[in-house]
Formats: C-alpha cells, structure tokens, sequence
C-alpha cells in the first residue's frame, strides 16, 4: 500500500490513521502548508463588521439568465443546483432531472433522467457535485456518474449508503458516508475506485465519532461534515468541531488549508446533544473558495450567517444575517447574500455555486418580477453570473 502523506494543523490530530480493506497504516504528521489561509471567526461574530456591504460591492459584471421553462425544463429555486462546463450549464432542482442549458439559458437536453433504472434518480432529493469534467450523484446507496465530455452515464449500487461523493483528479472518488448506527466501524471518508470499490477509508481512533449519536430532536442548526468541489480541481473537507478545513489532492495527499478560528465560541461534542447549552457557539455549515475569496455560512443563536472573507487580507468583507424562520424562504442554498436589484432594492437571494472567477445565485420568481418584467411567475428562477473582481 502506498504511503500516505497527512498534513496536520498544530491545533489537534485530525486523523489518528488511515485504513484500507486490508491493514493500518499511521499517518505521518508534517509541518502546516505555507499557503494556509487564516480568518478570524470568532471577531466577525463579536463585532459584525462589513455588513453593509452586498454582492454588488465584490462584482465586476452581473448577467441575467432566464432559463428556459416548458414541460422539459420545469424548474423550482428549491435546493437548486447548478455548475458550469465550459460553455454549457448543469442545473437540477427538487424533483427535477439533471439538466444542460446553453449559457444564454436556453434548454437543450436531460443529462440524468428520473426513473428507477440503475443510470436514473428517483425523483426526490439527493446530492450531485460537479467535478472535473463529471457530475456525481447521491441517493441512497445508488451512485450515478455522468461524463459531460463523453456522454457516458454509469450508475452503481453499494452496500455503504452515501450523502455525496466527488471525483478526484486521480480517477478516483472521495465520498462522505451517511453515518448512522448500523455502522459497525468508525470510518468518515471512503476512496471509491472507478468501479465504486472503496480502496481505503479514513477512520477516528477509539470510536470518536458521535455524528450519529445525535438525537431525533437534532434542529439541523448545528455544523455538520461536508465535502465540497474546489475551483482547483481538489476537494475540501470539513470535518466535526474543528476549525481546520482540509484539502483532499488525492486518495494520498490530505492537508490543512483553511482555519477558521472560532476561538471560546468553538463547540465540543457535548454541545451537539445538548440543544439548550449550543446558542453560544458558532457552528459552521459551509464552505467555498473563489481565486480571491472564502465564502463561509454558520450559525449563532438564533440566526444563519454568510460571509465572505478576503484572501489577500484576510478580512471579512460581507457578512449578511437572516433568521431561522425565514431561512427557507431564500431558496436553501448554501449560501446567501445580499443584492441591491437595477431598481436600486436590496434583496436576498441563494448563491448556488462558486467558481474560480464566478459565482452563480438564484432569485427567487416573485423577487425577479421587480426587475424582469419579461418574466411571468410561471417561469423558472433567474440566474445571476457574477463575474467577481
């Protein structure tokens, strides 16, 4: 078996070691990447700076897509996804298949259709990712792979069920298991094969996971692990109570490379249990990179948070807030932002995917009315391309 390399931030072990089908290996502690990225969580929740600035503030130019809507492109702004492959668009939503626009927005074919079949989603919600060239998607234990250059479609089923999974330059997957406790051993991250075989598995020492020893009155609010694609190619994960977020390169090449220190407001395993005791820390949900900026979502006490640090300074530059009970209505993303329309209203709306030199959000219909009179409120939702400075 190959040597695998680990890189450990100062502030704790993150792995204790690495197993494979076969045997251990321990992992190798290394010094910190120089090119590891610091911002302070904790200063941004104690003084709330630079929230009075929008996406518009971070934005070199800003075009409008109207997607196409019919009976074949029928679309919600709930839980919408979507990428970019060269010139082409990927977008799914709640209940929809996976679909290919041109970049004017105009529909042009069904990459992943709902069905039963072993290459189909059933049509209710799962996870897909894209990366390198390839579209990934989740449900259960059924994995369904599209090659947007090929055109090939693969689906797998396993015996392990799976919250999402990535393709790595390598050729092969990292995937983040839903724990539960049927599982019988402790692992949180598995290397797939192009076959959907799991190659090695990442574990915790001493049974240290407690992910699945949440309770069934568990709110969602609290921070959970996360595996996310980057613009680089390479994947980010985020691991439980921990301010390090790791860079996975490949299934041998695990570094640390963004801390978010979150200082005395740093929740311990306990708080996840106990929802009374968890209104006094920070618990980070999500995590993205642009080439300049680190776009982060959290919560504390009674709200949802976005903000949006700048890597050169490391300084927060955006930081927009919205209740518990209004979450839903911003279209669940990940993210979400604040955005002054051509009429000059400030509105919300979800940022459903960060590119290099890109993000793209989602207005929701209703909002998009204001400024899009072109638009009825039949129509699918309106895409912002956000070139960023």
């Amino acid at each position: 078996m190959k040597k695998i390399v680990l890189h450990v931030f100062v502030v704790g072990v993150f792995f204790s070691c690495i197993t494979s089908r076969t045997k251990k290996s321990w992992v190798n502690v290394m010094s910190i990447e120089k090119s590891m990225y610091e911002f302070d969580l904790q200063a941004v929740v104690e003084q709330q700076h630079g929230d009075s600035i929008t996406l518009n503030s971070i934005a070199q130019k800003i075009n409008f897509i109207h997607l196409q809507s019919g009976c074949s492109s029928c679309l919600t702004a709930l839980n919408l996804i979507l990428d970019r492959v060269e010139d082409k668009l990927i977008v799914s939503s709640l209940g929809s298949p996976v679909m290919q626009f041109d970049s004017a927005g105009n529909y042009e074919k069904k990459l992943v259709d709902i069905g039963r079949a072993k290459n189909e989603i059933q049509g209710r919600l799962y996870q897909w990712t894209f990366q390198n060239n390839q579209v990934t998607l989740c449900q259960g234990n059924k994995m369904v792979a599209c090659n947007l250059l090929t055109g090939k479609i693969q689906g797998f089923f396993s015996k392990q069920y799976y919250y999402n999974a990535i393709l790595l330059r390598d050729g092969n997957y990292v995937a983040l298991p839903n724990l539960g406790p049927e599982m019988k051993d402790d692992r949180y991250l598995d290397f797939l094969d192009a076959g959907n075989e799991i190659v090695k598995s990442v574990s915790y020492m001493s049974s240290r996971n407690i992910y699945y020893q949440i309770p069934d009155s568990y709110t969602g609010r609290l921070e959970t692990y996360g595996l996310y694609p980057s613009y680089t190619g390479d994947v980010l994960f985020k691991d439980l109570f921990n301010d390090t977020i790791y860079k996975i390169k490949d299934m041998d090449t695990i570094m640390p490379y963004i801390c978010l220190k979150r200082g005395d407001l740093t929740p311990s395993p306990r708080d996840v249990t106990d929802e009374p005791a968890n209104k006094g820390f920070i618990f980070i949900k999500n995590v993205a990179e642009s080439v300049s900026y680190v776009f982060v979502n959290y919560s504390f006490q009674e709200s949802m948070f976005s903000v949006v640090f700048e890597k050169s300074t490391g300084s927060p530059l955006i930081i927009t807030e919205i209740g518990f009970k209004n979450a839903t209505s911003i279209v669940n993303s990940r993210y979400f932002i604040d955005y002054v329309t051509p009429i000059g209203k400030k509105i919300k709306v979800g940022i459903v995917n960060v590119l290099g030199d890109r993000v793209y959000c989602v207005v929701r219909t209703e909002d998009a009315l204001d400024f899009m009179p072109q638009m009825s409120e039949y129509d699918n939702p309106l895409i912002l391309e956000v070139i960023l400075k």
